[in-house]
């Protein structure tokens, strides 16, 4: 246990020393039948390494950021904080070879790495797919989050093995098993997907649009699990008065409960 905290400790030690000056702030609403948390932060990535914006941030991973606590877990997959947190403890794995999301052909191993790191960490874990919200496709990465989301809060339906979660504001399906999981990605309907991990559950939200012009921005992972960043304080103050147009937001991205 001891060996556990250590490792746990250095992840959070690494993040604080990348974002010494971070602040959040939090607003609950509730959208459709789901809380949701509107988030405005303000940090700097001053520590962090910088690169030309034509060249992919990932292909370079001698950083002095980077974990190694987790290596025997992550044998593809490095560890470093993300350069743009959305909430304290946002971590990003990317892969240790260039590969592009669609050249990776290797989900299963994928998951069961991620399950076994969130399992060791407690932290959740979640992929933007090409078309989900994924703003690096030409190289394949996972992120993770210290924080639990909204997601996780809402009670699962369960039928024939396979769940679904009734008050989220959009088709999904819960699956316990790495099986279970790959079945339902080789659905048409989840070509492009967001997928939430912790522990030995694997959440999977299939999507009809990238991008929303109620939320204004491109849809990723963070939105889909329930936590709505904005860049602008005012815009974060504002919208916490709106969930109606959080709602719309959702139904522009997402298809309907009854898609799946």
């Amino acid at each position: 246990m001891d060996k556990i905290n250590r490792k746990i400790k250095t992840l959070q030690e690494t993040w604080h020393r990348a974002f010494a000056d971070a602040s959040f702030e939090q607003y609950p609403v509730l959208v459709g039948g789901m809380e949701m948390v509107v988030l405005y932060g303000q940090f700097s990535a001053q520590k962090l390494d910088v690169v030309p914006p034509e060249v992919c941030p990932f292909e370079t991973l001698n950083s002095e950021n980077l974990i190694h606590e987790y290596d025997d877990i992550l044998t593809d997959y490095a560890l470093l904080p993300n350069r743009y947190p959305f909430m304290p403890y946002h971590f990003v794995l990317p892969h240790r070879k260039h590969i592009s999301m669609q050249e990776n052909n290797q989900l299963k191993s994928d998951l069961e790495q991620m399950m076994a790191f969130s399992k060791a960490t407690d932290m959740v874990v979640f992929h933007n797919s090409p078309g989900a919200g994924a703003s690096i496709p030409q190289h394949e990465h996972w992120q993770a989050l210290g924080t639990k989301p909204p997601l996780l809060s809402l009670a699962v339906s369960w039928q024939d093995g396979i769940g679904w979660l009734p008050d989220y504001p959009g088709a999904n399906v819960v699956a316990n098993d790495t099986h279970q999981a790959l079945a339902v990605t080789n659905d048409p309907l989840f070509k492009e997907h967001n997928t939430i991990l912790y522990h030995d559950t694997i959440i999977l939200v299939p999507r009809k649009a990238a991008r929303s012009q109620y939320l204004q921005r491109r849809v990723a992972g963070a939105e889909i699990m329930g936590f709505i960043p904005w860049k602008k304080h005012e815009d974060a103050l504002k919208m916490k008065e709106r969930p109606e147009e959080l709602l719309k937001g959702f139904k522009e991205v997402l298809y309907r409960r009854d898609a799946v």
